[in-house]
């Protein structure tokens, strides 16, 4: 028995769970008990449904590469996708596009790499690289086909999986055809980019480094505005609620942080946490915040 290090719900509202051990969870409804599944040979990073209609999720970790479990059957099967000519570094981070169909990873070395889910094949193993470590990788919602990255470097990466690769790179995202990233130039003493969540409907990202930065991504990542401070230290978390109208941030020293986005102005923080606040969510009605010292708060929208 080891940490769980990650976590996803299926579409048929069971729950995966991956720990540091290598093994993956699977739930049943409830959570009385849970079926072991073998096939990672490190720490499970990521856990990331595939499918809004099938039970088909994705598990990426530190032995670098991917298993894709269907979980239709009683007893569930998984497909191992690993890099063919070399080993690629540990994954820390993973996002499949609308369909499920393709996925890029980041690792701990900066490495991003592109797969194809469908054939069980590493398409591109160095498919771009940031300066260290890979923390987010998230889709754009608006197309599917566009990922972004967010590393330890403070810097985002953009990268369009549309087009054939190695072909030519436009100035914007209608144009770019390659899986090229652009990249947003880091702030002097910028911190790790630790958040990262596409703003519904408006082509926004939202970041959380030193403090919360909105970049327009049809302008190649440019900030809106100015970033939105309030942070003594580090984002380690960040999601939306309110509509996608607010943000919520939470810091290494277990601050939450409520900004609206409109405003680009603070509504409001608490002190949620007594260490870092890791993890943010929300309902339509209640934010949960959990934390590395062990607790998990559930506040209700007024």
């Amino acid at each position: 028995m080891d940490w769980v290090s990650a976590a996803c719900y299926l579409s048929d509202n069971r729950v995966m769970t991956g720990g540091m051990d290598g093994k993956v969870c699977l739930w049943r409804r409830g959570g009385s008990d849970c079926r072991d599944l073998y096939g990672e040979q490190g720490s499970v990073s990521v856990l990331s449904s595939l499918s809004k209609s099938t039970p088909i999720a994705a598990s990426a970790g530190y032995d670098g590469s991917v298993i894709v479990w269907n979980c239709s059957s009683s007893s569930p099967s998984e497909t191992k996708i690993e890099n063919r000519r070399k080993q690629l570094p540990p994954i820390t981070a993973f996002a499949p596009d609308s369909e499920g169909n393709l996925a890029i990873s980041g690792s701990n070395n900066g490495l991003v790499s592109l797969w194809d889910l469908n054939q069980g094949q590493c398409l591109k193993a160095a498919l771009g690289k940031h300066g260290t470590q890979v923390q987010k990788v998230i889709r754009d919602e608006s197309c599917g086909e566009v990922f972004y990255t967010a590393g330890v470097d403070g810097k985002i990466g953009m990268w369009d999986t549309r087009g054939k690769l190695g072909s030519a790179t436009g100035n914007d995202i209608g144009a770019t055809v390659s899986a090229t990233p652009f990249t947003s130039p880091s702030r002097a003493g910028a911190a790790p980019i630790s958040g990262l969540v596409y703003v519904d409907e408006t082509h926004v990202l939202a970041s959380g480094g030193n403090d919360v930065a909105l970049l327009d991504t049809r302008m190649n990542l440019q900030v809106v505005g100015k970033p939105m401070g309030g942070h003594k230290k580090p984002i380690a978390s960040l999601c939306l609620g309110g509509g996608g109208l607010v943000s919520f941030s939470g810091s290494i020293d277990g601050m939450v942080i409520a900004h609206n986005l409109q405003t680009m102005q603070p509504i409001y923080g608490m002190g949620a946490n007594k260490k870092s606040a890791s993890f943010l969510g929300t309902t339509d009605t209640r934010l949960i915040v959990t934390g590395d010292d062990g607790h998990a708060l559930v506040y209700s929208f007024s």
